[in-house]
């Protein structure tokens, strides 16, 4: 099966449903395309429609009522100009203009003129001793686990970290009815009162921060600053999590440990932009230091290095929902001019004021990411023995032996195994390039890795499927 649309958006959070109201408006054809089953992305999750709410589950989060408003209006544009394609995945590009996708129907394929990612953002890993055990889980991932899956999976939680979800997700456990013992900030605390001056500007967001913290002051849940997670124990999962204070350079202090028993371990390291179908379409990429990641190269109209693909939202730069559904309409405007259903003049005078606006909110985004930058330190606690590549089973000193043996560039270092299983790097990539940083390897050496298909996992029995079904007698 293949069709051809004029607009094809990836990833139905906030930057793509933005994106298809706004292509709708202007009379544009398009289709989306989302892995999961409804809209909403990381920041408006929805519970799966097959699951009831039960007592003790979460009340709605903060910015449902925002989020109800956009993914009513992304309906409606939908109904008028649109197609999704849920439960779908991107696993590959292989002609000009066309992505290969995968549902239950099986491998069909969508012919493009403009094509939008939206495929957002992924959680920082923190490697650290016992890191892979079960019961260790990325915050964000326990965050989905309540508000989509309505399952609480243990009764004894910590989290750890230095991201502005350690917060929130408190504040959402115990709207379910579970026990947080305490949260590990490794953020250091003169890092805060910098992001305090641009919080204040924005009311809504100073209005969720305080729900949370009302939250967690209530169930009394101890906040340890500059703490850190710092090693995890169990025989077959999860038992016990060590954590220790940290110095001004994030280094753990010897003597400070304290030891916590508990069946749960959030742990998060900020967030960094997910573009790998934007680095598997050649577009070209940029090491952001300031916020210690790569990211697509963009112009002010979310055009990318390859002609008509564009990406919008956090995997153009960690920014939040705001920011997001902002650039998503953005590319949507430079869309519908370049396909002749928008004049430039027309696009101008409507962008005018929602780009003062975005400018706002990236005053307090670029606090954001400075404040919950991951400390160098903080990987000084991976021993040699430590797992950073859970396919292959590749440790730090398994990647440390590749350097000693001359390997500068991070798909060199691929010759060790690491990145090379399923999830091509997906969870390795950043805590390898930073062990190689950490060892003198500029980062225009290091690189990122090169991304093959199937970007996702896929049976091989789908492909002879595929191949027999399209068999010439």
């Amino acid at each position: 099966m293949s069709e051809t649309v004029e607009a094809l958006i990836v990833g139905m959070g906030p930057a793509g449903m933005a994106a298809a109201i706004e292509l709708a408006k202007c009379g544009v054809e398009f289709a989306i395309i989302d892995e999961n089953p409804s809209p909403g992305g990381q920041a408006f999750r929805q519970p799966i429609p097959r699951i009831d709410r039960v007592a003790g589950m979460p009340l709605p989060h903060p910015g449902h009522g925002e989020a109800h408003k956009l993914i009513d209006a992304f309906k409606t544009a939908v109904k008028t100009r649109g197609k999704i394609y849920s439960d779908t995945y991107v696993w590959g590009a292989f002609q000009d203009n066309t992505l290969s996708l995968l549902n239950d129907a099986g491998i069909f394929s969508i012919k493009f003129r403009k094509l939008l990612l939206c495929e957002g953002a992924m959680e920082r890993p923190l490697p650290f001793p016992g890191w892979t055990l079960p019961g260790i889980m990325t915050v964000g991932g326990l965050k989905k686990l309540i508000l989509q899956d309505h399952c609480l999976p243990g009764k004894k939680i910590m989290l750890a970290g230095c991201s502005p979800l350690l917060i929130p997700t408190a504040a959402t456990i115990v709207r379910a009815g579970g026990k947080v013992l305490a949260i590990a900030d490794a953020v250091a605390p003169d890092r805060y009162p910098k992001l305090a001056l641009q919080l204040i500007k924005r009311r809504k967001v100073v209005a969720e921060a305080l729900q949370a913290f009302l939250s967690i002051f209530g169930a009394r849940i101890p906040i340890l600053r500059s703490t850190a997670a710092i090693s995890a124990a169990g025989d077959t999962r999860l038992e016990s999590v060590r954590v220790a204070k940290l110095d001004r350079n994030g280094n753990f202090i010897r003597g400070s440990e304290q030891l916590f028993d508990v069946d749960i371990l959030g742990v998060s390291g900020g967030f960094i932009p997910s573009s790998r179908l934007a680095r598997l379409m050649g577009c070209e990429h940029f090491y952001d230091e300031q916020h210690c990641c790569w990211r697509p190269k963009v112009n002010t109209n979310y055009l990318t290095s390859q002609e008509n693909v564009y990406v919008a939202g956090d995997g153009s730069g960690i920014a939040g929902r705001e920011a997001a559904q902002i650039r998503g309409y953005l590319a949507a405007s430079h869309i519908a001019v370049s396909l002749n259903r928008l004049t430039q003049s027309g696009a101008d005078k409507k962008n005018e004021r929602i780009e003062r606006e975005l400018s706002r909110i990236m005053n307090y985004a670029n606090a954001l990411n400075r404040t919950f930058l991951p400390v160098h330190g903080l990987y000084n606690t991976m021993a040699p023995s430590t797992i950073v590549c859970r396919c292959e089973q590749v440790t730090v000193g398994d990647i440390i032996n590749g350097i000693e043996k001359g390997y500068r560039n991070i798909n060199e270092i691929k010759r060790t195994r690491v990145g090379m299983g399923p999830c091509q790097g997906r969870s390795c990539e950043w805590a390898t390039a930073q062990i190689m940083l950490h060892r003198g390897i500029p980062i225009e050496e290091i690189g990122y890795f090169n991304l093959r298909p199937p970007l996702s996992p896929i049976p091989f029995s789908i492909f002879e499927d595929f191949a027999q079904s399209h068999a010439v007698n």
